[in-house]
């Protein structure tokens, strides 16, 4: 895709849910902490950023390699109604390892814990991607600049969830602010008047809250879209190996993972 065709994409969401559990497989499990450990997955990017300063004191150890191969899927209705998943499964033989889907901070609801139990009664790991925007109000929206969540104005709802999601005593990926690379969304640091470096202090500073509530059981997933003309190289968005444990990966522009 070019950069002149980039638009919010809230339309880019698979619908379809055996082409996002074939294809995309979730855009998030192109690599992911249950096939490698954290450091493999993570060499690459943090070989080339160079930009993530003293190691985080919070650093978490490497998980063990396997072969195992998972999928994950966004459905519709999931996670209320989680028949779709179901279906799914009987359709393809094999029951996803991940079911996610999407919170957008304006809705300032709760952690959805009840959600995420049920997820997990399944036998998936739930993921809840979470959005720090508006949908209705496209890419332009001071409130969410990366330098407003930096700086705190959205403490009292991120600790909320903290300590929401630490009670749930469940695990969850948390998949915050994904596809940062491009321009579509408020957090991208191309746009709504963010700067460089903007993302990484962002993410950082969520990620620490989270850590203050001692919500252990959440894992963090740093997800880009693929690099394409014009997208922010990602080796100034990645935060850390100690603020990510899954390095996902997202294509909206049309190619294959």
């Amino acid at each position: 895709m070019s950069a002149s065709r980039q638009a919010p994409r809230r339309s880019a969401r698979p619908r379809s849910t055996a082409l996002l559990a074939v294809l995309t497989l979730l855009g998030a499990f192109a690599l992911t902490a249950a096939t490698m450990t954290s450091a493999q997955a993570l060499r690459p990017v943090a070989a080339a950023a160079m930009t993530q300063g003293s190691p985080a004191p919070h650093a978490k150890s490497p998980r063990p390699v396997t072969s195992a191969v998972t999928f994950g899927v966004a459905e519709p209705g999931a996670p209320t109604d989680l028949s779709g998943v179901r279906t799914l499964t009987t359709q393809l033989g094999q029951a996803p390892s991940l079911v996610m889907w999407y919170v957008a901070w304006s809705s300032r609801t709760d952690f959805p814990s009840a959600d995420v139990r049920a997820v997990a009664a399944s036998g998936a790991t739930p993921e809840i991607t979470w959005e720090p925007w508006d949908p209705a109000s496209g890419a332009d929206q001071p409130a969410y600049r990366l330098a407003a969540i930096a700086n705190g104005a959205h403490d009292a709802y991120i600790s909320r969830w903290a300590g929401q999601a630490r009670a749930a005593r469940t695990p969850v990926v948390l998949r915050f602010g994904h596809e940062m690379n491009g321009s579509w969304y408020p957090w991208a640091e191309q746009a709504n008047g963010n700067a460089p470096g903007d993302f990484v202090r962002a993410y950082r500073h969520v990620h620490d809250l989270f850590v203050a509530a001692r919500a252990t059981n959440v894992t963090w997933a740093w997800s880009p879209n693929v690099s394409f003309p014009g997208s922010t190289p990602v080796s100034g968005l990645y935060p850390g190996d100690g603020y990510v444990d899954q390095v996902a990966l997202t294509d909206t522009t049309g190619r294959h993972c």
